[in-house]
Parts: structure tokens; sequence; C-alpha cells
């Protein structure tokens, strides 16, 4: 503790001891007061006086500009002062400020504060000088009281009104709140979904038990907000979006990303869930928000339950290299190793990716799949993304993640056959060829997935090779046809979209009867009809609203346009949810676990003792016609509390890169659900779907930047080399890979069981982290 903080407690205690002694004996009254201006004077003195002024004047200076604490205190350090050297004066020169001389030590004192207090009593003196005297203390005290004092609390409330204002007030009571730090395009939509859980979902009320005009507007949580940008625009645009009565649930801290002590302020340790978004447009704002994370770990501390900690990470590039690193232990551990926090980076474009045709849309229906057609003989899909910015390879990568599909035939060399029906990507941006190269430098091992060819084009849309090319797969029949204009410019893109080659949009073919004939009129002409393209558009719009809701309800030649990419869908709880990923790690934790090489011992590693009471409990359990001990996913069904626990544990020790991997796997999902339905079931066997799995392992592992090591058959996750990116018909060759078969199988065989335990209705929403 600091020398003047010592001092200032020391002077604290004795005036209190004096005040306790005065009680009783009228004289120590003096003393008492002496105690209590010294207080005042001493912490003036060692919080204010203590920094080096070169005059009074900046002293003075300092105290009406410092805070209201401050002030205070030098207000009544002035007005005891003062009190103070009438009262000696009065003492010294035994003057008597009433005519009746019989007062005593107390009738002074009084006498001074009550003319300090109402000038009126000075009137009643007789003796001209001691009205003079008198008159100086009531002129004094009217100055102090009736001038500084108001001018003091008036300058008190407009310096609070301006720091509420201005973001600068802090609360320290804030419980089970959820935290924003930075603010950029998609907090509004973050606080919506936050409030929507709640039961508000944009001004309506959809639960009935929260009344938000009644009682139980207190059970919405605090949402507070951390920013460097102006507090009042900030404000302006979230309280757009708020009703009244729930504006007062929004805090608004002014502050920087990367201060301690400002991140400090936000109450971290009892926080719900926090969201790192950065501030929009920032410079270096993805390793801010990353570094953010090191002081929330920090500042969280030991013994507590695990904060879900969401991250943005605004760059495609920075997104994907944090999936390929392990975050050092102190940014997501304690003191005690025990994690803190749980690490949930996130990218808004890749969001969407998920969104347009991962299992996330398989739910919703608002999009028509990549394979809108079930792709049999020998169809294929193709998709040609316009412009290669953000949202473009953001596309591409979910593309490359989920476009695998059961009819593809592999390559066999020794047969002479080559492999057919593979899907197409083309990417098609006139500033490819300075875009291209690092790209490729950041992602060197496409070239390892067999089954997807990709094709970059350095040129506009609207130029004539374009527009043959889109004719061409437009008009091609085997051929399933997506365009996703992903410009950045909502005008231009819309004018793109619309804009395309007819064929995508439409044809004009030949009436045939049942019997496949062409229909011919009575005057001998051939009939025609138009149908609907068999293709399916994406336009990039900010809005929903506008032309692009009109084009979302357009039945006519547009009738397959559809708008993406809208702030306000880019991010959500579902979106954020790893329920289904974190089940699908601990299935394959447990299954190919060797339960008899385990060690409980602490020093070994984490995941042993977890295994250790899972396989405890299953072995303990008296259950009749109780599922397989290594089935973890039958077990969720015995004891799903038990088993979420052991769940979330397992999940919170993997590495960051196998997390991302169960998480595109459940991507997939809805693409193997299609072909498990009755209709194509018999067409595809599990060994088709299980080809489909392996190749989406072998297209995620490459894009993390996983390099094929067969030729010295290795695996080291470390140097990120693996001997299993191979063609799945060479997986049965050598013996050793029947296990990572099976795997590929089980993915497909536990997929209906993980569906019927998280059935839509339990699985929207549900957030296991977020407590």
């Amino acid at each position: 503790m600091k020398k003047n903080t010592h001092l200032s407690l020391f002077v604290w205690a004795t005036g209190f001891v004096i005040l306790g002694f005065a009680f009783g004996i009228p004289i120590f009254w003096l003393l008492a007061f002496i105690g209590f201006i010294g207080t005042a004077i001493c912490y003036n003195y060692y919080t204010i006086h203590q920094r080096c002024y070169s005059s009074w004047i900046e002293l003075i200076d300092r105290v009406i500009s410092s805070g209201i604490y401050t002030q205070i205190w030098a207000f009544i350090a002035l007005m005891a002062a003062i009190l103070f050297v009438f009262i000696v004066i009065v003492f010294v020169f035994d003057i008597h400020l009433y005519s009746d001389d019989t007062f005593g030590l107390w009738e002074k004192i009084r006498g001074v504060v009550l003319l300090f207090l109402d000038p009126g009593f000075f009137s009643v003196e007789n003796s001209t000088g001691i009205q003079i005297f008198a008159m100086l203390i009531s002129f004094i005290g009217m100055v102090l009281l009736g001038g500084v004092f108001i001018s003091t609390v008036s300058n008190i409330v407009e310096r609070r009104v301006d720091s509420l204002r201005n973001g600068l007030v802090v609360y320290d009571h804030f419980d089970e709140h959820y935290v924003i730090i930075g603010y950029s395009e998609i907090a509004v939509i973050l606080i919506l979904d936050i409030f929507k859980h709640y039961g508000w979902d944009c001004g309506v009320v959809v639960n009935k038990e929260m009344k938000i005009d009644g009682k139980l507007l207190d059970k919405l949580p605090k949402v507070l907000i951390l920013t460097n940008q102006d507090v009042h625009v900030v404000r302006a645009q979230i309280w757009a979006h708020l009703p009244k009565k729930i504006e007062e649930r929004v805090v608004l801290y002014a502050g920087n990303i990367d201060s301690y002590e400002h991140i400090h302020n936000l109450n971290i340790q009892r926080a719900k869930e926090v969201y790192v978004l950065g501030e929009q447009n920032e410079y270096g704002r993805d390793t801010k928000n990353l570094e953010c994370v090191h002081l929330i770990s920090e500042i969280r501390g030991c013994g507590r339950e695990p904060l879900q900690v969401n991250v943005q990470f605004d760059r495609i590039s920075s997104y994907s290299i944090i999936q390929r690193l392990n975050l050092p232990k102190e940014y997501i551990q304690d003191k005690n190793g025990n994690p803190n926090i749980y690490f949930r980076p996130f990218n808004f474009f890749e969001n969407w990716g998920r969104i347009l045709w991962g299992f996330y849309e398989f739910k919703r229906k608002r999009y028509d799949s990549l394979d809108f057609e079930p792709l049999v003989n020998d169809k294929y899909v193709h998709l040609v993304i316009v412009g290669f910015n953000r949202m473009g390879r953001a596309l591409l990568l979910e593309a490359l993640r989920v476009c695998h599909y059961p009819n593809f035939m592999e390559a066999d060399e020794e047969a002479g056959v080559i492999a057919q029906n593979k899907t197409r990507i083309t990417i098609v941006d006139k500033s490819m060829d300075e875009l291209l190269p690092l790209f490729k430098a950041q992602y060197p091992y496409l070239s390892q997935i067999e089954d997807i060819d990709i094709e970059f084009l350095n040129n506009k849309v609207e130029d004539e090779l374009v527009c043959e090319r889109l004719k061409e797969a437009a008009m091609e029949e085997r051929a399933l046809l997506t365009v996703a204009i992903c410009l950045r410019d909502p005008d231009l893109s819309l004018a793109v979209g619309l804009s395309l080659p007819e064929a995508v949009y439409y044809s004009v073919e030949e009436r045939k009867d049942e019997q496949g004939n062409v229909i011919v009129n009575d005057m001998g002409k051939v009939e025609y009809r138009i149908k609907s393209g068999n293709s399916r558009v994406l336009i990039r719009q900010e809005l929903r609203s506008g032309i692009g809701g009109i084009l979302d309800k357009e039945d006519g030649k547009y009738i397959h346009v559809r708008t993406f990419g809208q702030c306000m869908e880019g991010v959500s709880d579902e979106l954020l949810d790893d329920t289904m990923a974190m089940y699908v790690n601990a299935y394959f934790s447990v299954k190919y676990c060797d339960f008899d090489g385990l060690c409980c011992k602490k020093e070994k590693d984490a995941l042993d003792s977890i295994l250790l009471d899972y396989w405890s409990r299953v072995l303990s359990s008296t259950l009749e016609g109780k599922p397989n001990p290594k089935d973890f996913v039958g077990w969720l069904f015995v004891d799903r509390e038990f088993m979420d626990n052991i769940a979330f544990r397992l999940w919170i020790y993997q590495p960051e890169h196998f997390r991302f991997s169960n998480r595109y796997q459940v991507d997939m999902y809805g693409t193997y659900l299609k072909y498990l339905s009755p209709e194509l079931k018999d067409m595809y066997p599990l060994q088709a779907l299980a080809q489909m799995e392996h190749l989406r392992w072998c297209a995620e592992r490459s894009i993390v930047g996983y390099k094929s090591a067969t030729d010295v058959n290795l695996k080291d996750d470390n140097y990120r080399l693996h001997r299993l990116i191979m063609p799945f018909n060479k997986l049965g060759i050598d013996r050793r890979f029947e296990k990572e078969k099976e795997k590929d199988e089980d993915v497909i065989g536990n997929l209906e069981k993980l569906i019927k335990l998280l059935a839509p209705a339990d699985y929207v929403g549900r957030n296991l982290f977020a407590g």
C-alpha cells in the first residue's frame, strides 16, 4: 500500500476516534472538527497535490476539471478550512457573536456555523466590529454555499450526464450478462439474437411469459458493449433496431480492445458469454481480437467454469491460419492448467457459406443446395463464383468441403479408367492475376482434392468468353449450375446477377407428349414452351428489403434468383453452436481409444482422465440392455447429463484444427441425409457414402494445410503430413487402413441417431457452453 494511503487512513481513524469522545465532552467537538479538516486536506493533498504543478492556477484548473469525488472533497476541504479559521479567531480573541457573553465553547462554534449557513444572523449583533466580522462570515458562507456549492453540484451533474453519454461511466454490479467487445456491422444482429432467446424477436414478444411491457422485463440480460468509436453514433445505430423498453438493457462503454483496464471493467469474471468482434475497418483487427482473448483469459482467472468467447476473424486468411495453429496455453487456460475460456472463432463470410450449403441450411430450406436435384448417373455440380473477394473465397472453400457426391468414380490407372462426374468450380475476377498467387500460397494443396476441378478466369463476367461459358453450362443437361455473384457493391452485384445470359434463367424447348413425340398444332407448326432454367443464381446484397425482397418472391423469369450475404443474418447462436460436432468428437474419441492403455496420472494428457471417468461410469452401470461401452451416441440416450459433461470436457481439450474438422463434418450432414432417403438409399450403398466422407475429409485436411505423405507412409500432425490423403479405393489395399474405412462408415451409420438425438426443435438455439 502506498504511503499516502496509509496516512489518509490514519487521519480518518483519528477523526472517528475523536468524534466518539466528542459525544460526551463538548470541547472535543473542536478536536473532532480539526480531525475532519485534516482528513479532507490530507486526502486532497495526496490525491491531487502530489502531482507537480507550475502554479496554483494549474492546480485549481486540475481540481475543477477532475472527477466528481475530487471536486466534492476539494469543496468540503475549502469550507472546513474557512470554518476552522473563523472558529480559531473566535476562540483566540474571545469574540461573542451575540450580546449574551455567557455562551460556552459549543455556543461559540455554533454561532460561527449559523452565520456561515444563514447570513440573516449577523443583523442581531450590537457591536459594529462584531457585526463586520459576522458579516464577513456570512458573506463567505453565502459565496460558498449559494454560489460555489450550486455551481459545483451543477457541474457534477453535467459532467455525470456527459460521462454517461460518452460511455465513461463504469458499473461493477453486472452479473450473467453478455459482453460484445468492439463494434462492427454484425453487432446489432448479435444483440437481436441474444434477446430473441429471451422471448423477444424483432419487436414481437414470441414468449408469452416474457412481457416486455410488464414486470418480467428484468429477466432480459444486460448487454455490455466496449468500443473506441463515437459512442453517440454507435448508440443511435443500435437503438434504431430496439424498442424503447429494452434499450436500457444495452450499456455502452468507451474503451480500447487491447486495454487490460478497459476489458477488466466489463466484469468478465461474471459474464455469461463474450463476443470479440473488433472495431470495424480497424487496422490489425484480427491480431487485436486474438490478443483480447489473452486478456480475457488472464482476467477470468482460476477456479471458474469455461467462458465461451466467440472471436470474429475478419479476413479469410487469418481465419484459416487460426485453424492451423494451436493457441498458447495461457490464452485458454488458467495458471493451474485448467481451461477457463472456450475459444470459438468464426468468420462472417464462412458463416454465409454454411447458411447457403451446410447442414444449417438443410434444416431451413431457404436456399437450394448445390445438388438441387439428386446426382444420379452422370450428372455433376458446376459452381461459378463471380468476385474473388472475401465472400468469394469463403464460398469457394465451403464448396470444396461439401461438394462430394456418391456418383463420383475414382480413377484407376491400372485399369485405364479416368475419374468421372467431378464437381466443377469456376471463379471469375478481373483482378485474378493479382489475387491468385497469394491464394495458392495460402492453400498450396488444393490439387490433392481429386473429385473437384477448379478453374480461375482473369475476366469480367460480361466478357464474351465468360458469357459463352455460362451459356454452355446452363444448357448442359448433365450439369447442375449455380452462379454466385459476390461483388461488394450491392447495386453492381444486382445488375450483374440480373444480366446473365438468358439460358441461365430459362429455356425455350419443343413440347412433347407422354411418348416423347414432338407436338404439332393444327397449322402444322411445332409447339414450344418456356421452361425455368436448370440453374440457380445467388446475388450478394447487404439488405433483404427493396429489390432483394422482391426477387425472393419472384415467380417468373427470376424464379430461381435469391439474394444472400445480409449483415443481419451472418451470425447467430445456432451458427456458433458446436453441440453436434462435440458429440461426433466424443464418439470417435471413445470408440477408438485404447482403454487398457490409459493412465490416470495428472501429469499425463488430461484426455486420459476424462475417458477414464466415462469408462468407469459405463462399466458400473446396472442398466439392462445397455449399449456397447464404446458407443458414446448410444449412451447419450441413457445418461444425457453425464455424457454432455464428458463430451464437453473431451471437446475443450482438443486442438483447434480437430474441432474444426468435426464442425466441417457436420456441415456435410445435409448432403448425407439426402442420399440416405428411401428413394436413393438403394441406389447408393454404404460404401458409396463412406467414399463421400473420405473425399470430404481429404478436402478438409488439404484446405487446412495437410500434405499427402503416402510416398513416405508418414503421419505427423505437428508438421501437417498425413499418409491417409489418398483415393478411397486404396485404403482397402493395406490392412492397416481398415480402421480408417470403418471410421468413414461410422459417420454415415451414426448420422440418423445424431439427428434424432438433436431434433431440430431441440437443436435450434441450443448452446451447451453458454450456460
